[in-house]
């Protein structure tokens, strides 16, 4: 070969080089029917949800959502289950809430004495009204999780339409938009999603503004919680959905020191504005983070532990984490739960026996689906005074699947999950009498929780014995693993499917 063939030959691996790549992702990316099949599997998939009302439409990535759903619930999760499909560049939710038929005075009422009861939400300025089904929340509020719990509850109850919240912050400036710039960047390195993504961060009078680029509407989406940031006033997420940013599940293994995860758990729990905590202590051995000290109630608990698993390179997290409160009469606390289940538009008709023993509140009973058991969980929780909530419901299981058909539509699923689309070839699945066992390694913790609640979202699923683990962390996977599933002494596994 001449001098002048071998340039040839040398240019042309060359353009190989940079042209495969583009092309592979080209290739990569679905096309819009198969986008719209994954997003009505995932949808008609959650026992939870009535698909036969949702109409899915899909144009250049772009996924509607129009038809009707039963309550505001729904249509939440249905979005969001559309978000994390493989090629959704966004999502335009034009679903309409056709819930049973309540009087409006009746539905404020029940809101007002919801946000009454939460242990989260300390404001007693709150205004509510409610017109056709839509409830209307005015006043102020101290904190960005006050507004969103306020939110969040009162969507929750039965007969709501729509939630339109007005609720401004009282809001004390404290620190310069420099120190909060920092932190918010800070933030977003050390997340498990969002580490090393093109994003920008600025700050102007308490109000942060990121723009850049990310890989997913789930990662956009994401990103917003940065509003939680101490002294964080108002966000502006600007960031641009691009297909080829697809940087978002973490394919590089990190290994920080047990003291820098340390330092870095210890920094994010300090700077959630949602917490209070006293006497912390963060302990790291070999990326096993422990927790210990105490906060103000358990919401407090269970968002510490996220935080502590969005840190990117932990491996697990043990929460010892107690809870302070001022002590209540047990009948209050009891009636206080049983009305909020009363009221509750996934939980009203469910039979749910609750027992209260200083503090701590022991349901059983039996309800439809394992969304229902996990919601029971979280209401209960947010009640001022509870301590602590032992879940003893059972879900009113049959098998209506066989073994193989649930174990196809699992894989299927994680195929199409956007989280896991990377790391599919590395997770096996096996169902047996409806309990899916998951083996193999992923990437991170937040890969390893993904898994689990796709598998607990199938039709077909009661139970999900999780053995997957986090690539580079050799730890005592016997510390939780199910001894026999298949016996009849098992309990649920108390991982949320619909949690964040």
């Amino acid at each position: 070969m001449n001098l002048s063939s071998k340039k040839m030959f040398l240019l042309l691996i060359l353009v190989i080089l940079v042209v495969r790549p583009h092309a592979l992702m080209a290739v990569e990316r679905p096309n819009a029917e198969t986008i719209r099949y994954w997003v009505k599997d995932a949808i008609g998939e959650d026992l939870y949800m009535d698909p036969s009302g949702i109409i899915v439409d899909v144009s250049d990535g772009i996924v509607t959502l129009s038809g009707t759903v039963e309550n505001l619930t729904m249509k939440k999760y249905a979005t969001k289950e559309a978000k994390k499909i493989r090629g959704v560049l966004g999502v335009v939710d034009k679903l309409r809430v056709m819930p049973s038929y309540r009087v409006d005075e009746d539905i404020a009422r029940d809101v007002r004495r919801r946000i009454a009861h939460s242990a989260v939400i300390e404001s007693r300025d709150i205004h509510v009204s409610c017109t056709r089904g839509t409830v209307e929340l005015t006043g102020k509020v101290a904190s960005w999780s006050e507004r969103e719990e306020a939110d969040l509850l009162t969507g929750e109850v039965r007969g709501v339409k729509n939630v339109q919240n007005f609720l401004s912050l009282s809001w004390a400036r404290r620190r310069s938009d420099e120190a909060i710039r920092k932190d918010v960047v800070a933030t977003l390195h050390r997340d498990v999603y969002l580490a090393d993504l093109p994003i920008d961060v600025s700050v102007e009078d308490g109000a942060v503004i990121l723009t850049g680029s990310v890989g997913s509407n789930y990662e956009k989406d994401r990103a917003n919680y940065i509003r939680w940031i101490n002294d964080v006033k108002g966000l502006k997420n600007k960031l641009q959905i691009k297909w080829w940013e697809r940087k978002g599940t973490r394919t590089k293994t990190l290994f920080p020191t047990d003291n820098e995860l340390c330092d870095a758990v210890t920094h994010a729990l300090t700077l959630d504005s949602r917490l209070e905590p006293l006497d912390l202590v963060v302990k790291v051995f070999h990326g096993h983070v422990t927790l210990d000290g105490s906060v103000a109630n358990t919401y407090q608990k269970q968002m510490a532990g996220a935080d502590a698993r969005n840190v990117i390179g932990i491996a697990w997290v043990t929460n010892h984490l107690g809870i302070r409160t001022v002590r209540r009469d047990d009948s209050d606390i009891r009636d206080e739960v049983t009305f909020d289940f009363s009221t509750d538009d996934a939980l009203w008709d469910q039979k749910i026996d609750v027992k209260v023993n200083e503090g701590v509140v022991t349901l059983s009973g039996k309800v439809d689906t394992g969304y229902e058991r996990v919601h029971a969980t979280t209401v209960a929780s947010r009640i001022r005074s509870v301590k602590e909530v032992v879940n003893h419901v059972r879900v009113d299981w049959t098998q209506e699947y066989a073994d193989a058909m649930v174990n196809k539509k699992i894989w299927d699923r994680i195929k199409s999950n956007w989280l896991l689309s990377p790391v599919k070839d590395e997770i096996k699945v096996n169902v047996r009498k409806g309990v899916a066992t998951l083996t193999g390694t992923v990437f991170n913790w937040g890969e390893r929780r993904e898994a689990e609640r796709v598998a607990l979202k199938t039709r077909g699923v009661r139970l999900v014995d999780n053995q997957l683990h986090v690539k580079g962390y050799n730890y005592p996977y016997e510390d939780w693993k199910i001894p026999d599933p298949i016996a009849p002494s098992w309990t649920y596994h108390d991982v949320d499917p619909y949690g964040s």
